[in-house]
Order: C-alpha cells, then sequence, then structure tokens
C-alpha cells in the first residue's frame, strides 16, 4: 500500500500573484482502475482547495500519452505519438477543470518531447504534462522536456 501523501502542493508568491503548484506520481498501467480513479478524485480535490485568483499548475507522471494532434482547445498539435484510454482520461480531467495540456502547444524537436524511454532503449513515449489553468494560457512562453528536467516558462501579469 502506497503510504505517500497523494498530492504535494508548491506555492510560489510573485509580486501579487499566486502560483500553486500540484504534483503526485499517477499509478502505472499495471495498477486497478480503482486506483487511478482515486487519483483523478485526489487530484481534484486538490485543485479545490485552491482559491481562484491563484495559477494553478498540475504536473508529473500521468503515465498517458495523448498522442499527436490537436484535439478541442485542450490537446496542442504537438503531442506524440497515439493517444490510448489513460490519455482520453487526462483530456476529460483537463477539459471538465478548464485547464489546458501546456506541453503540447509548443513544437520541438522529438526527442523533446519523449519522457519516458523503455528498458530496451527504443521505445519512447510522452507521459509527463504539464496543465494549466485555460485562462492564463496566453502567459505561457515555453514548456520543454529536457530529458532529467522539465522546464516551464509561465509569465503572469
Amino acid at each position: 500500500m502506497d503510504k505517500r501523501p497523494n498530492i504535494t502542493a508548491n506555492d510560489v508568491k510573485e509580486g501579487s500573484c499566486k502560483r500553486r503548484t500540484l504534483v503526485r506520481l499517477c499509478p502505472d498501467e499495471q495498477k486497478t482502475r480503482r486506483r487511478v480513479d482515486k487519483f483523478y478524485d485526489d487530484l481534484e480535490k486538490a485543485k479545490s482547495q485552491c482559491k481562484s485568483q491563484e495559477v494553478k499548475i498540475i504536473q508529473g507522471d500521468f503515465n498517458a500519452k495523448v498522442g499527436k494532434g490537436r484535439r478541442d482547445d485542450i490537446i496542442g498539435e504537438y503531442g506524440l505519438g497515439e493517444r490510448n484510454e489513460r490519455g482520453d482520461r487526462l483530456f476529460e480531467g483537463a477539459k471538465m477543470n478548464e485547464m489546458i495540456i501546456g506541453n503540447t502547444w509548443f513544437e520541438h524537436h522529438p526527442r523533446r518531447l519523449w519522457t519516458w524511454l523503455s528498458n530496451d532503449d527504443e521505445t519512447r513515449n510522452q507521459i509527463d504534462y504539464i496543465l494549466i489553468d485555460k485562462r492564463f494560457r496566453n502567459g505561457m512562453i515555453n514548456i520543454k522536456h529536457c530529458q532529467e528536467l522539465t522546464v516551464t516558462v509561465i509569465t503572469t501579469y
């Protein structure tokens, strides 16, 4: 049984703007649907505790593939690979919470998109994402994965 806290919150205040980042590793493909549902319920509870004026950012390993190609105003054109069931779930969660999947909106070389590498060093997938409130979308300048580090540059007005 996983004893770690479900969601880690990080608050940063910049001038009059407060940003809250929520981070948690989603259960992997081997875990039951019930554990995945609990993950999304916990995430929803944590997000609901944020104040409306806070910039909310949710980032982490979702073990989901949203795939390449734009979907509504939630997923941009620049994802990687094919969407899976977990990707559909992430899309629905982002849509319900009026968030976008930020790292799919910036064009980068494929080596800057993948966030998971198989044991045989052949298969690469994008399973780590950064979600941000839709209303702060124009404040994003770039999101780029740099193998061991994901860099997010967001300006706030």
